[in-house]
């Protein structure tokens, strides 16, 4: 019912009323990010090329989760209006295999958070929404004020991040965040390496950012690139370090000395669909965006190993009735209607969770997910 992408491991929620029951969690296994207590692993002792279940402290399936997000070496869930989280949790003093609840240090009068929404995450922070006015708060590392709290103080316990307007839609981010108002306006704080936030001030920076192609209806976000799908026509249009995304003989966005340009590149719709999301991938720089849309299909645009074109959109093979994508690394995972998972990218840690490991050179065909 759920997918999350951590880098170089994946998860996914599993239904109430089948074996899957749960989250499970596969790819690479080096802090316990995979939640089942262990390191080493039968088949890949840095990994799990099976999806494996997520335990709680007494062995019990982790059940009634409503998203699951997380980075490098940590994944967390959000359920019953609370975060918890196992691993190596940025800014966190101990690496814990088991789920433990995020707690808001407001004064100690908010613990745990009981009332979080829409929970997403960088590779070093994660955010929340919270009650009934969508009040972004975020935890982890604050290196260039990511949090958006106006310090650059790390927290392992959620703090208000009030330079983020309440109600605004919070985009998973990198070294950043940002977050999507109703209006298209892309709203931004954090590390700007690759103007990202789609600004001149190669600066880490708090401010209002507005759509380069303003409004935006959807947006994605990613180690120096951002991309958005605008609300006027549906094209996707892209700013920041998105050379590896621009296709040979193309003018691609060249960054020196943490200067990148801001002109946009822009990719067409596919002809007759309307994109119902998008995502890029969260390799160091981004090699791949990847959309799907109304219809349930999917589209992809970049690197070989994840996109069958560089430069525009071409379909992903044996996918019908996608309902969302995410992004790790270098590879992507996708659910259907129909409650299966497909893959498809490197698998050099068991990404893919075919049950095999593979090579960095990816493969751009979609493979189903492996239930053991």
């Amino acid at each position: 019912t759920g997918l999350g992408a951590m880098g170089t491991h994946f998860c996914a929620i599993g239904t109430s009323n089948t074996v899957t029951n749960g989250v499970w969690c596969w790819g690479q296994a080096r802090s316990f990010e995979l939640g089942d207590g262990v390191i080493t692993h039968e088949d890949c002792a840095a990994c799990a090329t099976h999806p494996t279940p997520a335990l709680d402290a007494i062995g019990n399936p982790i059940a009634d989760v409503d998203q699951v997000v997380g980075g490098p070496g940590f994944t967390c869930i959000r359920r019953g209006g609370n975060i918890e989280c196992w691993g190596a949790f940025p800014a966190a003093a101990t690496i814990v295999p088991t789920p433990h609840t995020l707690d808001a240090n407001a004064g100690g009068v908010i613990a745990p958070i009981g009332d979080a929404h829409d929970l997403v995450a960088g590779i070093e922070h994660v955010c929340v929404r919270r009650g009934g006015t969508l009040d972004p708060w975020c935890a982890g590392i604050n290196i260039e004020g990511r949090l958006g709290d106006g310090t650059t103080t790390s927290s392992a316990d959620a703090v208000h991040a009030s330079a983020l307007f309440a109600g605004l839609e919070l985009i998973p981010a990198w070294y950043h965040t940002l977050a999507l108002g109703s209006d298209g306006a892309i709203h931004g704080v954090g590390n700007n390496d690759g103007m990202a936030l789609g600004v001149a001030d190669p600066s880490p920076i708090l401010v209002a950012v507005f759509a380069m192609e303003p409004p935006a209806r959807w947006l994605a976000t990613a180690n120096g690139t951002t991309c958005e799908v605008a609300m006027s026509d549906g094209h996707v249009g892209c700013w920041g370090s998105v050379g590896p995304l621009v296709a040979a003989g193309a003018a691609p966005m060249t960054c020196a000395l943490g200067m990148c340009s801001l002109a946009p590149t822009s990719y067409a719709a596919p002809a007759g669909e309307t994109i119902d999301g998008m995502v890029i991938a969260q390799g160091s720089p981004a090699s791949a965006v990847c959309i799907w849309t109304a219809a349930g299909n999917a589209y992809c645009s970049g690197d070989s190993s994840i996109a069958f074109s560089l430069g525009t959109f071409a379909q992903v093979p044996g996918l019908s009735g996608v309902e969302e994508i995410v992004a790790g690394a270098s590879a992507m995972c996708a659910r259907t209607t129909d409650g299966t998972v497909w893959c498809w990218g490197a698998n050099d840690v068991g990404q893919l969770g075919r049950g095999v490991i593979g090579s960095t050179v990816g493969d751009p065909r979609p493979g189903r997910l492996v239930w053991r």
